[in-house]
């Protein structure tokens, strides 16, 4: 039986469950609040990082140096009279180590690290709010469990309260009807407030401006059981957007070095000139190179083979985390799963059955109410559980499907593809 059905079940007594909902809240179910998502801003601020790299990586991709032309124009005087001379001069430097292919493997690497921290947020985000709705939707079914049994304390001490008309019940019974009606009461008037919390969270997180409130319509997909640990874990080393990130910036940090390791060698410079000075006609051809005798970019490669260190560090501490993440959310899974499965198997349709015998047998005097409280404390307790169980396994599962980078079958936060490939 699910939460939903255990919220309604107490109208077999003659509960009824009142509506909670706002007239003016805006009804979302859960693909609807995922979609809602998003529009992030967060992820908007990402979008404009892979962006920027995407622009960066252009400019890598673009060869640095254009070709310089100079044109002169002189006149010449002399005891022989007076001649002009002209000359025009085009040089080019080029970059003779590989400069401009490491400049475009990190531009590369630094792209696939942006795209690969937005896939990771895009799951943290849409994973936080598939939390909230949860909550939302466990605080909802909660306040119709509490206000069916509110109606039926209201019953029971009407019940009693002609019974001590009667003669057949006492001032002790009365007010102890009367404390659980109280009870039931403030019980309600609690998970009423938890559940305008849980609203507020949810529309917080779906991004519903002003004071708008979002309530959870309809159910969760419900979860299902977990492939084996170690297949989890290898799809999470394998599309955790964090940990491709890492690698990528890895990948940044290793063509850096080459880079620099490539500068220490420099630029030639070629040059062709042709011009007239003193009547007689002048063409040639010119090279250049700097000597470096003292930088040959030392600095430069000492900080990028440090850079190196603390990125392949970053990979595995990333490396074992998602490893012991996924281990402990996997475990908490089955446990939850195993929880839940002993919450249905309750037998609650007999207990109910059960509880309408005793709730006429009460009225009619045939038992006290001793035996009508403690079942009905029974019924009402095992709904709280499983409706409790059934969120505590969605919170599992959402954070399984978190911890692999989105992905658990029944259970898809990204859509989008794992990998997205550099345009050529």
């Amino acid at each position: 039986m699910t939460a939903r059905r255990f919220a309604v079940a107490l109208v077999c007594v003659g509960a009824s469950a009142l509506a909670s909902a706002d007239d003016t809240a805006l009804q979302m179910t859960y693909d609807e609040a995922l979609e809602a998502a998003r529009e992030s801003p967060r992820l908007s601020r990402l979008e404009a990082d892979v962006a920027l790299a995407e622009a960066r990586l252009v400019t890598a991709r673009t060869y640095p140096h254009n070709p310089d032309l100079e044109a002169e124009l002189a006149d010449r005087s002399g005891p022989e009279g007076t001649t002009t001379d002209r000359r025009i001069r085009i040089s080019q430097r080029f970059e003779i180590s590989g400069q401009r292919g490491e400049r475009r493997a990190a531009g590369e690497a630094a792209v696939r690290a942006a795209r690969s921290s937005l896939r990771q947020a895009r799951v943290e985000v849409l994973g936080g709010v598939a939390r909230a709705f949860a909550e939302a939707a466990y605080w909802r079914d909660l306040v119709e469990i509490e206000e069916a049994e509110a109606e039926l304390a209201r019953s029971y001490a009407a019940t009693v309260e002609r019974r001590l008309e009667a003669g057949s019940a006492t001032a002790i019974d009365m007010a102890l009807a009367r404390a659980g009606s109280a009870r039931a009461e403030r019980a309600v008037a609690l998970a009423k407030g938890a559940s305008q919390e849980a609203r507020a969270r949810l529309s917080e997180t779906v991004g519903a401006t002003g004071s708008l409130l979002v309530d959870a319509s309809g159910d969760l997909p419900q979860p299902v059981e977990p492939p084996p640990r170690a297949e989890v874990v290898a799809r999470a080393l394998e599309s955790r957007g964090d940990l491709a990130a890492a690698e990528a910036r890895s990948e940044t940090a290793a063509a850096s070095h080459r880079l620099a390791r490539s500068l220490r060698l420099p630029d030639l410079t070629v040059a062709a000139r042709a011009g007239r000075e003193e009547g007689d006609d002048i063409v040639g051809l010119s090279f250049g190179i700097p000597i470096p005798p003292f930088d040959r970019n030392q600095g430069g490669i000492a900080e990028a083979e440090a850079e190196i260190v603390a990125a392949r560090s970053e990979v595995e501490v990333a490396r074992l985390a998602i490893e012991r993440e996924v281990v402990a959310a996997h475990g908490r899974l089955v446990t939850s799963l195993t929880a839940l499965r002993a919450a249905e198997g309750l037998g609650m349709s007999a207990l109910e059955e059960g509880l309408d015998l005793l709730q006429r047998a009460f009225e009619a005097g045939k038992i006290g109410s001793a035996e009508l409280l403690l079942y009905r404390r029974e019924i009402v307790e095992g709904r709280r559980q499983a409706l409790a169980a059934e969120r505590d396994t969605w919170i599992a599962a959402l954070d399984l499907a978190t911890a692999t980078g989105g992905w658990l079958p029944g259970l898809d936060l990204e859509r989008t593809p794992m990998h997205e490939e550099i345009d050529p």
